[in-house]
């Protein structure tokens, strides 16, 4: 599944049928890489919800076992620039050579593993992945067949 396919779908508690929210992004996290939560829009609010507690990803909603603690809450801000959502950012080696941008990431509905990293024109290994930050998502140099880097 690619994350674009989950931006904007409902996110519902499936013990209530209650709608949480939108999903709008996906936090990544390596070693092993996968993805860590679901980044949500709860009206006027941002949260998380762990992979853990989704149950199961469908063409419709997203359905979830539990609603975000209200520790995971974050006020304002913007889900795209969230540390750990690599879409949008820029992909670097971990020596520093840009690789493009993150244009959108593939992952196993069913257990959160990170599968690919897609930038325009190139997949890389979800398991290259080293780290997402602020500013780039980066993988490890090592496991870059031929690619140069931007620029």
């Amino acid at each position: 599944m690619l994350g674009s396919d989950l931006g904007g779908r409902r996110v519902v508690l499936v013990s209530t049928g209650e709608r949480l929210g939108k999903v709008t992004g996906l936090l990544l996290s390596p070693a092993p890489a996968r993805v860590q939560a679901l980044r949500i829009r709860t009206g006027a609010h941002l949260a998380t919800v762990p992979w853990g507690a989704v149950q199961a990803c469908g063409p419709d909603a997203v359905m979830v076992r539990r609603p975000p603690d209200a520790d995971e809450r974050v006020s304002g801000g913007d889900a795209e620039a969230a540390p750990g959502d690599a879409l949008g950012k820029s992909l670097m080696t971990d020596r520093g050579d840009r690789l493009g941008e993150v244009r959108d990431v593939e992952f196993d509905p069913v257990d959160g593993s990170l599968r690919t990293l897609l930038t325009a024109g190139v997949a890389f290994e979800g398991a290259r992945l080293v780290g997402v930050g602020d500013f780039a998502a980066v993988i490890s140099d090592d496991m870059v067949d031929d690619v140069p880097p931007e620029g």
